[in-house]
C-alpha cells in the first residue's frame, strides 16, 4: 500500500487514548482510487491477516496487564499516603 495512504488512514481513521486503540469510520483520502480493492487484496493475504490478529490480541492483553499495574500503583500510592 502507499505511504501516503496509510498516513491517511492512521491520522483520520485511528485513535489511541489511555492504551485504546480505535479505529473510526472515515472517507477515503481525496483523489485516490482503488481502495476497495487494496482493502479486498489486503483481507485475502492470510499472513496479513494473521499479523493483525496476534497485534490485537498482544494489544487487548497490554490493556488488561495495565490495568492489573494500575490497580497495584494506586494501592501502593494509598499505603505511601496512609489511607490503609
Amino acid at each position: 500500500m502507499r505511504s501516503d495512504i496509510m498516513r491517511y488512514y492512521w491520522q483520520a481513521c485511528y485513535q489511541q487514548s489511555a492504551g485504546v486503540n480505535r479505529f473510526i469510520d472515515c472517507p477515503p483520502p481525496e483523489g485516490v482510487t482503488g481502495v476497495a480493492e487494496i482493502i479486498r487484496h489486503l483481507a485475502a493475504d492470510q499472513d496479513i491477516m494473521d499479523a493483525l490478529r496476534y497485534w490485537a490480541d498482544t494489544q487487548r492483553m497490554a490493556v488488561e496487564l495495565a490495568g492489573f499495574d494500575l490497580g497495584r500503583a494506586q494501592a501502593l500510592i494509598d499505603r505511601v499516603d496512609g489511607r490503609r
